[in-house]
């Protein structure tokens, strides 16, 4: 078997349900801590930012920091970054926390990043 270079981990569904950590989760963790395998946390959900699903992790006992997660709102939010381009937001609030240090506003957006939004999403929205 060869040596594990480093490991990407899905969130929901494979380290948490809702509220509630997959049973073995904690101790996969702490092994890879152990062992020094590098891992990051990916996610593809728009409605929660980095930070929040970094204290989300913490809360149920597995050891997380924001710079550890990669989700689609982040990765969105790079592409933007990287292009230094202007961007409208229909994200939920907290989702928009990943956005700081850019650009954004309604109006007039060389990007426009549209996420999950729930029950906020409208049409005049």
């Amino acid at each position: 078997m060869s040596e594990i270079k480093g490991m990407l981990i899905d969130l929901d569904g494979v380290i948490y349900n809702d509220t509630q950590p997959i049973p073995g989760a904690k101790e996969t963790i702490s092994w890879l801590q152990e062992k020094g395998v590098p891992y990051r946390f990916i996610t593809n959900t728009t409605m929660k930012s980095r930070e929040t699903l970094a204290k989300k992790l913490t809360t149920m006992g597995i050891p997380a920091d924001r710079d550890q997660i990669f989700s689609a709102a982040y990765a969105a939010s790079q592409y933007v970054r990287q292009r230094q381009g202007k961007c409208h937001l229909l994200l939920l609030d907290d989702a928009k926390r990943d956005y700081q240090g850019l650009e954004c506003k309604a109006g007039i957006a060389d990007y426009v990043v549209v996420g999950d939004m729930g029950k906020s999403i409208t049409y005049d929205l």
